[in-house]
């Protein structure tokens, strides 16, 4: 049993320095990002199956929908260890938005999400 939770800790260790490796490259499409790994792989319970989810808040609501996602595309192709990541992508006024209206991807972020990145300083929003 010790040596199966010891896999399962190396294999969540290795997907969270994965999307520090992805959430530096997001820096550089977006300026300030906080980054949280979430779903499975942040609650622990993934399988062979699981995606690797991540929610992005940016700070400029300027950039819409479109613009995010096709900023994110190419950072995503550009590696193999990439590919099972899912994001989610909001802006820091929708983030904002989801803490007041209790937005799902948004509550689990901040309750139990790892942070990868935190350079909007979103861990001191209140649920």
């Amino acid at each position: 049993m010790a040596r199966i939770i010891k896999e399962r800790k190396r294999e969540r260790d290795k997907v969270i320095e994965i999307v520090k490796n992805f959430s530096k490259e997001l820096k550089d499409a977006f300026n300030k990002v906080t980054v949280f790994l979430v779903g499975s792989y942040a609650r622990g319970d993934f399988n062979v199956w699981s995606d690797i989810d991540v929610l992005i808040v940016i700070e400029d609501c300027n950039v819409g929908v479109k613009e995010r996602y096709s900023k994110v595309i190419p950072i995503l192709l550009r590696s193999r260890e990439y590919a099972s990541i899912e994001p989610t992508i909001l802006c820091l006024e929708e983030f904002r938005r989801g803490v007041v209206k209790k937005n799902p991807i948004v509550i689990e972020a901040l309750s139990n999400g790892v942070v990868i990145i935190d350079e909007l300083n979103l861990m001191n929003c209140e649920e």
